[in-house]
């Protein structure tokens, strides 16, 4: 009895357990067809739940990209009117003016987010292992450089502050670019999802059901779903709708695009929509121990007589070969029911065709989502942006009515009495009027008042002090002050206090910027566990700027596979601020004497350093063949030649070197 071929088997077995079975369906099963639509009619009402949120985010959008006068007007009932403010303004016949502060503030953060970029390090749990620790940093920033990850978070950040949540996927792919497979990182529409509206943790730990709402051309459908020929026919007769000369809906970058999502149908007529739904599932499982192969696994309750057959033959072959009953148990699996809770994905057409289905094939048994929702509390999202909304909506009030009051104020109005028109019409004297260098003639009788020219300042009704009053709140509320923004200190006011105010205004962004730093840290925990599971091969990875070894540089799957890391987020030494400080500190030590240069060199963050070091160690080679060669010289004068030892050079070329001296 071959047991190679059983083990081969149960590995195989085994390994499906937590890997994707994919299921094509049939074309033609009804009973099928129905569940799923079922199933599609319960996403759609969680998808349309979220309807009063997309609304929130959109006008959110609105108001930080310059759209500040869309709301519409209420009547005294508190009933809308139909009518937008912006119109009912024009209505008037005035300009609805606006002043956008809140685009400078979305840009602030952005900006110190972006002087402040940070990376992740993965920390060996143990001690021995910390050189592995230093591999999986380097296979973690080498994937945030080739995927361009920080550009994603800064996209992902923009979505954060003015909706107020934000959603990535963390999966594994093959790069066609570069002919490689790589962990991969996206951004998700949030118009496009979908989930358990129960939710009251903002990192999605409750998360049950979440799904999105996909439109892939039909040539991505079929490189996703397709295993052979008879797939690709399937494919078609699925979305058979689907025109590839069908023209383009909605205009390039237009809202309307987004506006009009809807769930079982794509945006354009060329497209393909996927429901891609992902579920926490429960059933009976088996916790096994395989005592041969030192391993914990989980297994379905089917696969209980394939782990019988295996067991039998394993204990038939260990007896055959000079063991007794009970040596051969401690090469068996044992196994325990329990009820297990795991995560399933259905890939879905709108009309209840599945494309695939399966067990989640990640080793952290998770789905491959990372969400943050800020701040959810009571079940309820408000964003940064949505904070400061009201302010914004005053100051432009106050633009605009500043902009009333000067429009009705009397200017340069030519008051002129008709006694005193003498011989010239009123239409010369309008005609002279508006000469630079007109003449009037008036006849001006005793009791008559002369002709003058009105001008008149603004009524003063306090809207100034208004304006200035909500522009000094608007920078109450949102925490984000002139020093931050960088704006010029007036004059007189000392350095330390202007940093100090810097300080505190940033202080303001701390819990949000700390949230959002926690949403990294879980996608990254993912990043990690792919990298494990699918970097199957060596391979040598290169971090630009990175102070690792060169044995951290070369992956190795086979070391790294079955070690458990801790992430942290560190501050980057990408940074011109991290840069500049390891820099002087390093010169301070140079001009103590507790450097030389070329260690100076080679450990600071000048641009010149490898040039300069280069130069630097061919002026040693150059010097020492030099010394070499006068010590050589001197000793071949005196009749003697010194040892390879001595010199620290080849010994088969020291030899050759002595017998040519002899010579």
């Amino acid at each position: 009895m071959d047991i190679k071929k059983y083990d081969k088997y149960f590995r195989s077995s085994a390994s499906k357990v937590g890997g994707i079975k994919v299921s094509t369906g049939n074309l033609y099963d009804t009973q099928e067809r129905t569940r799923n639509m079922l199933r599609l009619q319960i996403y759609n009402d969680l998808w349309e739940r979220l309807r009063d949120f997309r609304e929130r985010c959109e006008r959110n959008k609105n108001y930080t990209f310059g759209d500040q006068w869309g709301d519409e007007v209420l009547d005294h009932n508190g009933k809308s009117t139909g009518i937008s403010e912006e119109q009912n303004i024009l209505s008037q016949g005035k300009v609805p003016l606006k002043n956008n502060l809140i685009r400078s503030l979305l840009k602030t953060i952005l900006g110190t987010a972006r002087n402040n970029k940070t990376e992740p390090q993965a920390i060996s749990r143990d001690r021995d292992e910390q050189k592995l620790g230093e591999m999986m940093s380097v296979a973690l920033q080498y994937a945030y450089q080739t995927e361009r990850i920080f550009e994603k978070d800064i996209a992902a950040l923009e979505q954060f502050v003015i909706k107020g949540v934000c959603f990535q996927s963390v999966r594994f792919k093959w790069d066609y670019k570069r002919q490689i497979r790589e962990v991969t990182v996206g951004n998700i529409n949030p118009s496009r999802v979908f989930f358990n509206g129960d939710i009251q943790d903002r990192y999605g730990e409750d998360i049950r059901t979440f799904g999105i709402l996909e439109d892939m051309t039909f040539d991505e459908v079929v490189s996703a779903f397709a295993n052979s020929p008879a797939d690709i026919e399937r494919l078609k007769e699925i979305y058979r709708e689907a025109r590839e000369d069908a023209r383009q809906t909605y205009d390039t970058f237009s809202t309307d695009r987004q506006k009009s999502i809807q769930f079982y149908r794509p945006i354009d007529n060329n497209m393909c929509r996927v429901i891609q739904v992902w579920e926490l599932v429960s059933a009976e499982r088996l916790r096994c121990h395989d005592r041969k192969e030192a391993r914990m696994f989980t297994a379905d309750i089917e696969d209980m007589e394939t782990i019988e057959s295996i067991n039998n033959a394993r204990r038939q072959y260990y007896m055959q070969n000079g063991l007794t009953a009970e040596e051969a148990e401690d090469y068996l699996i044992t196994y325990k029911w329990f009820y297990d809770h795991f995560w399933t994905f259905t890939y879905l057409s709108p009309m209840g065709d599945v494309l695939a289905t399966g067990k989640t094939p990640f080793t952290h048994n998770d789905h491959p989502f990372a969400f943050c929702l800020y701040p959810l509390v009571d079940g309820e999202i408000h964003s940064f942006v949505e904070d400061v909304i009201d302010q914004q909506r005053y100051i432009n009030r106050m633009i605009t009515l500043i902009d009333f009051i000067m429009g009705a104020s009397a200017k340069g109005v030519l008051v002129f009495p008709e006694d005193a028109l003498g011989d010239m019409t009123k239409e010369e004297v309008l005609e002279e009027w508006v000469k630079y260098n007109g003449v009037i003639f008036a006849k001006v009788k005793a009791g008559t008042p002369m002709p003058q020219q009105i001008s008149t300042n603004a009524t003063n009704v306090g809207a100034s002090e208004l304006l200035k009053l909500e522009l000094d709140l608007l920078k109450s509320v949102s925490g984000i002050h002139d020093a931050l923004q960088g704006q010029t200190a007036v004059s007189g006011k000392p350095a330390t206090l202007y940093a100090q105010e810097s300080q505190n205004s940033a202080t303001n962004l701390v819990d949000l910027m700390e949230t959002f730093t926690s949403f990294r840290l879980n996608r990254d925990y993912k990043m990690m566990k792919v990298i494990q599971q699918y970097y199957d091969t060596p391979r040598y990875l290169n971090i630009a700027g990175g102070d690792y070894s060169e044995e951290s540089k070369w992956y190795t799957p086979d070391k790294i596979r079955n070690s458990d890391f801790d992430i942290i987020v560190s501050q980057g030494v990408t940074t011109p601020a991290y840069r500049a400080n390891m820099n002087n500190f390093l010169l301070s030590l140079f001009q103590m004497g507790a450097l030389d240069a070329k260690t100076l060199l080679k450990n600071s963050a000048y641009p010149f350093a490898d040039k300069l070091i280069k130069s630097i160690e061919q002026q040693e080679q150059a010097m020492q063949q030099q010394a070499m060669g006068q010590q050589m010289a001197a000793l071949a004068a005196q009749g003697g030649v010194p040892s390879a030892e001595e010199l620290g050079a080849n010994p088969e070329a020291m030899a050759m070197i002595s017998q040519a001296l002899s010579a």
